[in-house]
């Protein structure tokens, strides 16, 4: 059986204050998100500490971005340099 998995990418978006802001709002919410459905985030590298601060005994993973000569935009997969 295929394991489900919800991934947010969020591409060259969201400011530290911005995600964590938004995991105020978002963590609540897996109370509703059956155990068995994997959930990873992937902000852009900017972000990675922030958000493995903020992440850290939850069951959200993290995931990471490459780098993108655009300063901002929906670059799936990529940060701006």
């Amino acid at each position: 059986m295929r394991k489900i998995v919800i991934a947010g990418n969020w591409k060259m978006y969201k400011t530290q204050a911005e995600s964590e802001e938004f995991l105020r709002g978002f963590l609540p919410h897996l109370q509703e998100t059956p155990e068995e459905r994997e959930v990873l985030l992937c902000p852009p590298f900017t972000n990675l500490s922030v958000l493995s601060r903020n992440l850290h005994g939850s069951r959200v993973q993290l995931g990471a971005q490459n780098v993108h000569w655009e300063e901002f935009g929906a670059y799936t997969g990529e940060i701006s340099g």
